[in-house]
């Protein structure tokens, strides 16, 4: 059975870096710089740190020098001391997004979705169903869906099911039209589900409970005895405590411009 300190140290130890994406160090705090496709920017995930204002400054000028003009920061319940927080909003800082950290056990199994019987959940395995996907994520959050390189390098990371980062995406449909679509990556017996989206239009048919339960058999299958969500409280999370999902603190997303 998982702990809510092995929960909260799966939590913080998730990191996304694809390709062009730069890991760096700062006072050993992990800072990841993204590419402008990414949207997520100069991204922060302070851990231990011993001088939080000291941080602060050293993570802005190197910001800076790298043609950045806002830094994000992840705090969660493992972000010590608390004063980093209060810091961060000294400096100017505002909160952007706030998540719940919520989990599920699946040491004996994953939990019961009930999906609509018009719905059918499917791994993104070829080229039809990584542009479906796109299209939906393109439509929620924003941006045109991948092309060129950035469309060919998905392409070449399409695995049976998981590709070389333990990663797979799912797309849902009803009838014929894809509406939802959703991802995991499968590290260290987690599975970390992210990016679960619906066609604004085509909310409350099912969708994102097909592509959850669809990324959960799956990653299942594949190893993973704890399901990982930094779920929105007005949407995701409430379907997720439906399901037995618990909540182990929250996770607040900061943005601080330099």
């Amino acid at each position: 059975m998982w702990t809510r300190d092995q929960v909260l140290e799966a939590s913080h130890a998730w990191q996304w870096i694809p390709p062009g994406a730069e890991e760096l160090r700062v006072d050993g705090v992990v800072v990841i710089d993204y590419p402008e496709w990414a949207r997520m920017g100069f991204y922060v995930m302070p851990a231990k740190v011993a001088d939080p204002a000291g941080t602060v400054s050293a993570v802005c000028e190197l910001a800076r020098s790298r043609g950045r003009s806002t830094t994000e920061w992840w705090i969660t319940p493992s972000t010590q001391p608390d004063a980093m927080e209060e810091t961060l909003v000294e400096r100017g800082a505002v909160v952007s997004d706030v998540a719940d950290i919520v989990a599920y056990d699946m040491s004996d199994g994953p939990p019961a979705v009930p999906v609509p019987h018009d719905v059918r959940a499917s791994l993104v395995s070829d080229a039809a169903s990584l542009d479906d996907a796109e299209e939906v994520a393109a439509q929620v959050w924003g941006g045109a869906p991948s092309s060129d390189d950035r469309r060919a390098e998905q392409l070449r990371s399409l695995g049976n099911p998981l590709d070389e980062q333990g990663g797979f995406r799912v797309v849902a449909y009803l009838d014929d039209t894809p509406f939802a679509t959703g991802g995991c990556q499968v590290a260290d017996g987690v599975a970390r589900l992210y990016g679960g989206c619906v066609r604004a239009e085509m909310r409350g048919r099912g969708g994102y409970r097909a592509t959850l339960r669809k990324r959960l058999e799956v990653a299942y299958d594949h190893g993973a005895g704890l399901a990982l969500v930094h779920a929105r409280v007005n949407t995701s999370k409430p379907i997720l405590t439906r399901l037995g999902f618990e909540s182990y603190g929250q996770g607040r997303h900061l943005t601080l411009t330099v």
